[in-house]
């Protein structure tokens, strides 16, 4: 340490050098000869490689409003509740360079948590999954079925769990690979309002019946879907949304890969691997340690909407209230009220990701293009 005995009144730190006033009023300089790292400890590491997966499913999710946390904390987003309700829920370990590519494995996450009872779902690995909700012998779901016979028969056969005006809606998520070899998930959403007066509406005019068809006396799926599956019960109260408590049944032979104690060194050792010595000078460690080479970049704060329709010229778009012109930017993570108005001659059918209801909402976390399409009258 060393001393300085002039009148120096001047306290701070200049680089590594940091000047105290001592209690005789004289400016002491003490030089810090090492900058200790924040230590990555193997539990801190753990968590942060499993956070890439939540993060790409979150992704795949976001904007379609799918998930919903009843009791989540007035000021938590449903991103922090989805990461919070899944932080320990089966991890998925992926390294840097697989989160920078898109990387994504359907793995059993927590979609919902709600007061309404679970819709519970099984079946075999390979097989057809089915829910606990009560079909009659002999009844089927086909093209022809209406809303009406569907309703009542849910309605009717499962003891008052369900309601008219309560909504079904089923999850796919179809485990994929690009050209190259790069797993992916390709998402799929229906639902259907259960309404006894909708005898001239069909199911099939509102879901694929594929997911909601007559599974050994059971509402479930005709084939066996590779990723994942859930079914959600809603119900508006008061103008609250209830729901069932869910979570992705899965049926992926990918995922085993992704969950290995091989696979989570892997992943650890791409982000520097793990550093606990906290005290341990800079100069040793780095003797010690691989470079873990640049982060990764900022994401942007801003995202870009962009709509079209097919056929070209059939809609007019609005974007909250204001009429549509060309891409839209918004801060990431700002929710959107979009309509899509039919013109002259043309009949709205569905938003490029399955949404059949011409205004919705979407929560935008990166750059998205929607289509609407429509029929001609």
């Amino acid at each position: 340490m060393g001393k300085i005995t002039s009148t120096i009144e001047a306290q701070g730190k200049v680089g590594n050098v940091v000047g105290m006033k001592g209690k005789d009023g004289r400016v002491y300089l003490r030089k810090h000869q090492y900058s200790p790292r924040n230590a990555r400890t193997a539990g801190q590491m753990n968590r942060r490689v499993a956070w890439d997966n939540l993060v790409a499913l979150w992704k795949t999710l976001s904007g379609k409003g799918v998930c919903a946390f009843e009791n989540k904390r007035s000021n938590q987003t449903d991103f922090n509740a989805f990461m919070s309700a899944n932080a320990d829920v089966n991890p998925v370990y992926l390294t840097r360079k697989e989160a920078r590519m898109g990387v994504c494995i359907v793995s059993p996450a927590i979609i919902t948590l709600g007061s309404l009872p679970t819709i519970a779902v099984t079946g075999a690995a390979g097989a057809a999954k089915r829910t606990d909700i009560v079909l009659p012998n002999g009844f089927i779901v086909n093209r022809s079925t209406t809303v009406k016979v569907f309703s009542e028969t849910i309605i009717d056969n499962n003891n008052g769990r369900f309601k008219e005006g309560d909504q079904l809606a089923c999850l796919v998520f179809k485990q994929n690979t690009t050209d190259a070899s790069r797993p992916v998930v390709e998402f799929e959403a229906y639902r259907i309002t259960l309404d006894t007066t909708e005898n001239g509406v069909r199911v099939s005019d509102k879901v694929d019946v594929d997911y909601f068809s007559a599974n050994s006396e059971r509402l479930g799926a005709a084939a066996a879907v590779e990723g994942g599956i859930v079914w959600i019960h809603s119900r508006v109260i008061d103008g609250k949304t209830l729901v069932s408590s869910q979570q992705i049944m899965v049926d992926n032979a990918t995922l085993a890969t992704y969950q290995t104690a091989l696979k989570r060194a892997q992943a650890v050792l791409s982000y520097g691997g793990v550093r606990d010595r906290f005290l341990t000078p800079e100069s040793i460690l780095a003797e010690s340690e691989p470079d873990p080479g640049p982060e990764p970049p900022t994401p942007t704060t801003d995202v870009t909407l962009t709509l079209t329709a097919s056929p070209s010229g059939s809609c007019a778009f609005t974007v909250n209230d204001s009429a549509y012109a060309g891409p839209v930017t918004v801060a990431s993570g700002t929710t959107v009220t979009l309509v899509a108005t039919a013109n002259s001659g043309y009949t709205f059918d569905r938003w490029s990701d399955n949404v059949r209801e011409s205004e919705r909402e979407i929560t935008l976390v990166e750059d998205t293009a929607l289509t609407a399409s429509f029929s001609e009258d």
